[in-house]
């Protein structure tokens, strides 16, 4: 008999929270139901590295609404007694192994099922109308931003006005100082095969330009990230299998943005310009030999001392430190998000 699928009811439910969308169909005969529920909730096809996402189903009405969820029941609970028997010899090791590998139906046009689909909102970044097949609305998910601070301790250089004089403020009274910092986390959903060589690549590092790119289709919704200000800190893998048994991949990344601007910022050369704090920079007053200089932000390097001589007990020459590069390794974070 030839498939069948019918609408029988829709229920739209609006709140403060959010859109809930229930569509209820029948579908004849009851082993139509993983073909359809496949079609529901999406898939990912991959051969040799071409892959493409197939999204799940969206809802004619409300159309950033896609499904979300979706429940199969029998039309007649009792149109199951129609199907074969799974114990009929009564042999222990038989009716396992039927146990295990009969499926049972209801005999087809003896009755269908009822699909139960709720549709939900996509939240993405992603703003564009051109189709693609690998739909990339599905790599800038639910982004989230949890606001926090990061914290360094009390450096000296900190004074106070008292009846016209300045007094230096003590450690003893002294809190850790803080700067504002974010943890931002964006999902990717319906990967075929996990990114672990971006993955790897990205961990640890800070962006080594803006991020994410200005008039890019995320920048709108995704706060511009100034070069080494955002550091990349991993993902979070959870596996999917759809109903055919094919697995696919959700990755949710992480990432702790530094928001902070500074008048006074000590780049790595020595130069002071404003600008913005960067994970490369830590607040001190720093010292050489008794002299002291101005209390702020510098921009650290590693670095290799430079001895007056090679002696068993070495003196490294004072401000001739090496300069290898800044602190934090960088790249480009939009390589995170593609196929």
């Amino acid at each position: 008999m030839a498939n069948l699928i019918q609408s029988l009811n829709r229920t739209v439910h609006v709140s403060n929270s959010g859109i809930d969308v229930e569509r209820r169909f029948y579908i004849e005969p009851y082993s139509y139901h993983p073909e359809v529920l496949k079609a529901l909730m999406g898939s990912v096809t991959a051969v040799k590295k071409e892959w493409k996402r197939v999204p799940p189903a969206r809802d004619p009405w409300i159309p950033n609404c896609y499904c979300s969820e979706a429940m199969v029941t029998l039309a007649d609970v009792d149109a199951m007694t129609s199907s074969p028997g799974l114990d009929e010899d009564g042999d222990n090791d038989t009716l396992l192994k039927r146990l295990e590998n009969v499926r049972e139906a209801p005999a087809d046009g003896s009755v269908g099922a009822f699909v139960h689909a709720h549709y939900r909102p996509l939240i993405t970044a992603w703003q564009s109308d051109s189709a693609s097949d690998v739909h990339p609305e599905f790599d800038w998910m639910d982004y989230q931003s949890t606001p926090g601070v990061r914290q360094m301790p009390w450096p000296e250089g900190l004074y106070v006005f008292h009846s016209g004089l300045s007094a230096q403020v003590p450690d003893t009274v002294g809190f850790p100082f803080t700067v504002p910092v974010a943890t931002l986390t964006v999902r990717r959903m319906l990967l075929p095969e996990i990114p672990w060589d971006k993955i790897d690549a990205a961990a640890g590092c800070v962006n080594n330009k803006t991020f994410p790119p200005d008039n890019s289709n995320v920048s709108a919704r995704i706060p511009s990230c100034p070069a080494r200000t955002l550091k990349f800190e991993n993902a979070q893998v959870t596996n999917q299998i759809d109903t055919e048994g094919n697995r696919w991949y959700e990755v949710t990344y992480t990432f702790t943005r530094i928001n902070h601007y500074e008048r006074h910022l000590i780049s790595i050369i020595g130069d002071d310009n404003p600008g913005p704090v960067t994970w490369n920079h830590i607040f001190l007053r720093p010292s050489c030999f008794g002299w002291k200089g101005a209390t702020g932000w510098y921009e650290c390097f590693k670095g290799e001392a430079v001895p007056i001589w090679n002696g068993p007990f070495g003196i490294d020459r004072p401000g001739m430190a090496l300069q290898h590069g800044r602190l934090h390794s960088e790249c480009d974070f939009m390589l995170l998000f593609t196929p």
